[in-house]
């Protein structure tokens, strides 16, 4: 059977996901005590990867989730906490079917889990589960059997194409960029065509002295000066996207750290509360899965060797919990990331002597230098001051985390105090390449803001911006109304102009969307983001500045740092609204999947929108109901269970409205028990997910007549 790469991928990655949820949703479990929230919470996880896998024909996957979610229902139905012994089986299958959805597509992975899913000592269910991944090759395929250089040959063609999948994409992103870079070189061609028009005016006007003449060369100076920065503007819209694309939060890999620390912590007799802070932080993909090695290295460190055992810590007057931080946060143009303990701290006299040991240091040297000089020795190749254990001494060294890091153009330091903690800090660059910089004026002043953040730039009329009573006025972009905030006022450098026009910068920050009235844009160009040290900042929205062609230090304008003193009430932001009004334009049917699985809701839009459907999506019944309100829809495809509002709860409450009790519902669940209940509803269609195929969805939307 074959699978499109791309579901196949979002499945891997959609399960993972779950996995790392229902591993943190565990971890407060087994630290709190469960409750049957809690585990109702957990059950919802993994009737999510049951659907999933079933919906790809992965049965065996969906067989062992299938076994976890009757576990959790039991354990909330009878409203207990767990033990231990529960826990640690529960953690075991989630990492036997993680294993297996990992080396999805080989043809057959072998484990029991079974043994594993059981309540205080008696088994949920008896059944051997073999995992298996369903991808099989095709049956002429299975005629001849291949000899063991052909099965090599394969392999390895295997793990190209993979690789060649994930290449093509990022090679995409960046050969997009890379073309776009010839746009400025444009932009400064066009400039040289306008200085020459600027000398030619002057000749004009010492020639001639025709002032009509000369206002009319003006206008035309003036008008081909806008429209030449916003064609620059416009043309590099698709990068600014691209841009953002290679941005990811680092909760990709925060959230796989707390089972590692538990795990760690477990195995080494040691109790410690894992702190996570600012997973929101956003940083460059590639740089993202750099950091993981790392973090994973210092981490099992901070356990293994920073932490101390609850009897050595209660014996130094300390809670018998250790604590380990690991934070993210912005400052100035870096990101910075730090991971602390209060254990026993760096033993800096033992690193001396060692370095003297090793021939790194002459031992007059040695003991002439400072702490915080014999510190950094700890990043020296195969340098260690530790005995070889399951969580140290083997793999990456610091000295591996060292080099990693200086490739990010990032810094690395420890700060320790004995018996007090260590704090690891890595510095590393915000934005660690060219990107394009959009540069406006504001009085005297240049500005600076980084053009991934702007949907447009504009020139409108002043009877074009309205006043709404409130502090900030409006304008209208295609039927919506945006707030506008005057960057003279916003940074106290003037007072709003009375000009008969204005120019405005509109930004979007995810949902939000602001207009920015600056004195004039003058050009964009892809700039190096350098740090800021000395540059006055009472706002805190510089995030760095760009050297202008003078050297001249621009000012770049933090736009999250902006929008959140927006937000707090210094100025005006407006939510972003799907207008769906040029909709009305074609003959297509609407379609409103309901669906809290991306997998799923991936698997179904691709089918429809072959047939030329237009598709919208909703993650519960409570914002399918929300977009109901405001859009037409000729037909919904929803699951049961969802969180907020189930299925069961959507179609009641479309029931109770006269303009949508007429809607045809298709319902695509695991459950085959809900298919009565939803017909006494109403409800005509019912799809099991275990029999789910594109023939059936394709007919029953026929039955309806929008095919």
């Amino acid at each position: 059977m074959s699978y499109d790469p791309h579901i196949l991928e979002v499945f891997k990655k959609e399960s993972n996901k779950c996995i790392t949820n229902v591993n943190n949703l565990l971890l407060k479990a087994e630290k709190e005590g469960g409750s049957s929230e809690l585990y109702k919470t957990i059950k919802g996880e993994v009737h999510t990867l049951k659907g999933d896998a079933r919906m790809l024909g992965f049965e065996s996957i969906s067989l062992a989730a299938h076994k976890l979610e009757d576990l959790f229902a039991l354990l909330e139905k009878e409203k207990e906490k767990g033990d231990s012994e529960l826990f640690k089986n529960v953690f075991k299958v989630l990492d036997l079917i993680e294993d297996a959805v990992k080396r999805i597509p080989e043809e057959m992975i072998d484990i029991d889990v079974s043994p594993y899913l059981s309540k205080q000592g008696k088994t949920v269910s008896r059944d051997r589960t073999e995992i298996k991944t369903e991808i099989t090759k095709e049956k002429e395929e299975k005629k001849t059997v291949p000899s063991a250089t052909a099965v090599s040959s394969e392999k390895k063609e295997s793990k190209e194409k993979k690789t060649e999948i994930l290449n093509i994409n990022m090679k995409k992103i960046d050969n997009l960029i890379g073309i776009s870079s010839v746009f400025p070189r444009y932009f400064n061609r066009f400039s040289y065509v306008l200085g020459k028009l600027n000398d030619m005016r002057k000749e004009v006007e010492q020639k001639y002295k025709d002032h009509n003449l000369l206002n009319d060369f003006d206008a035309i100076l003036r008008d081909f000066s806008h429209e030449l920065a916003f064609y620059d503007l416009t043309a590099k819209q698709f990068q600014d996207k691209i841009t953002k694309l290679k941005l990811v939060p680092l909760s990709s890999i925060f959230d796989l750290f707390p089972r590692l620390v538990r795990d760690v912590a477990q195995n080494t007799k040691k109790k410690v509360n894992f702190i996570i802070e600012g997973s929101d932080v956003e940083l460059d993909m590639g740089v993202v899965e750099k950091l993981k090695s790392i973090l994973i290295h210092i981490l099992q460190n901070a356990v293994d060797h920073g932490c101390e055992t609850p009897a050595e810590r209660k014996e130094k007057g300390k809670p018998e919990e250790g604590r380990i931080t690991l934070k993210a946060f912005n400052k100035g143009d870096n990101v910075i990331i730090e991971i602390s303990d209060d254990g026993y701290g760096l033993d800096v006299e033992r690193i001396r002597h060692k370095a003297i040991e090793k021939g790194i240091l002459k031992k007059e040297k040695a003991m002439e230098l400072p702490d915080d000089q014999i510190i950094p020795i700890l990043f020296e190749s195969g340098f260690s001051t530790k005995d070889v254990s399951v969580y140290s001494g083997r793999g990456i060294g610091m000295d591996v985390v060292a080099t990693t890091v200086k490739e990010m153009n990032g810094e690395i330091t420890v700060k320790t105090v004995r018996d007090k903690g260590t704090i690891f800090s890595i510095s590393l660059p915000l934005i660690s390449s060219y990107i394009p910089i959009t540069v406006f004026a504001l009085g005297d002043y240049l500005y600076g803001i980084p053009s991934a953040y702007i949907k447009t730039a504009m020139r409108v009329k002043a009877d074009e911006v309205f006043d709404t009573g409130k502090r900030w006025k409006v304008i209208k972009i295609d039927n919506m109304e945006i707030s506008l905030v005057d960057l003279n006022v916003f940074f106290k450098l003037g007072k709003p102009g009375d000009e008969k026009s204005k120019n405005i910068i509109v930004a979007v920050y995810q949902d939000e969307i602001t207009g920015l009235i600056v004195n004039e844009v003058l050009m964009e160009m892809k700039m190096l983001i350098r740090k800021t040290s000395g540059m006055a900042d009472k706002f805190n929205v510089i995030i760095g500045a760009v050297l202008s062609g003078k050297e001249r230090a621009i000012p770049v304008l933090n736009v999250l740092s902006l929008f959140k003193l927006l937000k707090n009430g210094k100025g005006a932001l407006t939510k972003i609204k799907k207008n769906t009004d040029y909709l009305k334009e074609f003959g297509a049917h609407k379609i409103l999947l309901v669906e809290n699985s991306i997998v799923t809701r991936d698997l179904e839009k691709k089918i429809l929108l072959k047939q030329n459907l237009i598709i919208f999506e909703a993650g519960n019944g409570k914002e399918a109901l929300q977009f109901l309100e405001e859009q037409e829809i000729d037909m919904i495809i929803t699951d049961i269970e969802m969180p907020v509002m189930n299925g069961i709860e959507l179609i009641t409450k479309m029931k109770e409205k006269e303009e949508l009790k007429n809607i045809p519902v298709v319902v695509i669940s695991s459950y085959k028990t809900y298919s009565d209940k939803v017909e006494a509803m109403g409800v005509k269609y019912f799809i099991d997910k275990s029999e789910f195929s594109e023939e059936i969805l394709i007919k029953t939307i026929k039955a309806e007549n929008l095919l």
